[in-house]
């Protein structure tokens, strides 16, 4: 496979083809990779010392199946530094 390492694009769709396999055919997901990251949300959770009712934020791992191309997945990864920054402890 040290033919990948250098092609081009058409060269690696070519190359795809040639074994029944139609790049645009195929998932998001396997042609550009999964991202997964923290992800913050809200939700409502309740103060037993003060006995009320708050909202929260709480993260969990987000899996992205269909990663943006070109200057959105630049912008994507900015806000994921810039909410694991402000998480930070």
């Amino acid at each position: 496979m040290r033919q990948l390492d250098h092609g081009a694009a058409r060269f690696k769709h070519e190359l795809l083809s040639r074994h029944g396999i139609i790049y645009d055919n195929i998932p998001a997901w396997q042609r550009r990779d999964v991202g997964i990251y923290w992800g913050t949300y809200e939700k409502e959770g309740y103060d037993l010392i003060a006995q009320r009712a708050v909202i929260v934020r709480r993260r969990r791992l987000t899996a992205n199946m269909d990663l943006p191309m070109d200057e959105t997945y630049d912008t994507l990864l900015r806000y994921i530094l810039r909410v694991a920054e402000k998480s930070a402890p």
